[in-house]
């Protein structure tokens, strides 16, 4: 796996690259990062496909000058990686934040996207969204430490919550740092769109809701899935943290995804 930087108007770019074969473009959520999200899929899917993982605004070496995120942007740094590998078309893997990116461009750009993955995305045209959104930014603006424990509460499923011990509620607060860039991402998760490029789709698409998601609940993959033509819909038992929480199947679905 190598880091590779890339400079888009005033803002850099990281990205992690393995691989060589098909294009294959890996988006985060926000909070975490590319090797954080994808390193375990992407080493499977390495041996036969060029897989590339963008570190969005907030995450790693990845550094946000601008004072907003826009989606055209964001579409903008895709395809400036894309062409930086060389590749006309490519496939799409997108979790929260990176799969409202993937739905984004595979609209807009439907003939670049041959398959689109897009695990936990959410709507925009519903109060909750923006309601959600809003305060998560409110708190992160305000209160790291507390944004961290309410990510804590909301990101895993609650089977999952009940194993777990005072201690390691603590311990995985304690351990979450964020980026200042991180809080204009979340900004845009508040207000951005997609509603109006689904059915401009054309890329093959596995739409992946997590049963017990918090953050976005499953009926926003289904609802985008009515709105995709031909997609499919696969549902597992997992909170937000759905690629960790559910990795066992997550992680062979998709790379059986990319194997047809």
């Amino acid at each position: 796996m190598t880091t590779h930087q890339l400079a888009l108007g005033n803002n850099t770019l990281s990205y992690l690259a393995a691989g060589a074969g098909p294009g294959i473009i890996f988006l985060h959520g926000a909070g975490t990062n590319a090797a954080t999200n994808w390193t375990a899929v992407l080493e499977q899917l390495a041996p036969t496909n060029r897989v590339l993982a963008l570190n969005l605004p907030g995450a790693a070496e990845t550094t946000w000058a601008d004072d907003t995120v826009t989606l055209p942007q964001l579409q903008e740094a895709v395809l400036t990686v894309a062409a930086a590998e060389g590749l006309e078309t490519f496939g799409l893997v997108g979790y929260s934040a990176g799969a409202m990116v993937a739905l984004y461009l595979a609209g807009s750009v439907p003939a670049r996207v041959t398959r689109l993955v897009a695990l936990a995305p959410w709507l925009t045209d519903d109060a909750r969204t923006r309601f959600f959104f809003g305060f998560w930014g409110d708190l992160l603006a305000t209160d790291p430490a507390l944004f961290a424990r309410f990510n804590a509460l909301t990101s895993l499923s609650q089977t999952t919550q009940l194993q777990l011990d005072a201690a390691t509620f603590a311990g995985m607060a304690a351990q979450a740092s964020f980026s200042p860039d991180l809080l204009k991402l979340i900004r845009l998760n508040q207000s951005l769109t997609v509603e109006p490029v689904l059915a401009a789709i054309t890329a093959f698409t596995l739409l992946v809701a997590f049963t017990d998601d918090q953050v976005c609940p499953p009926a926003y993959a289904r609802q985008i899935a009515g709105r995709v033509t031909g997609s499919t819909l696969l549902e597992l038992a997992a909170g937000h943290a759905g690629p960790w929480e559910a990795a066992a199947r997550l992680q062979p679905a998709i790379v059986d995804f990319f194997a047809r």
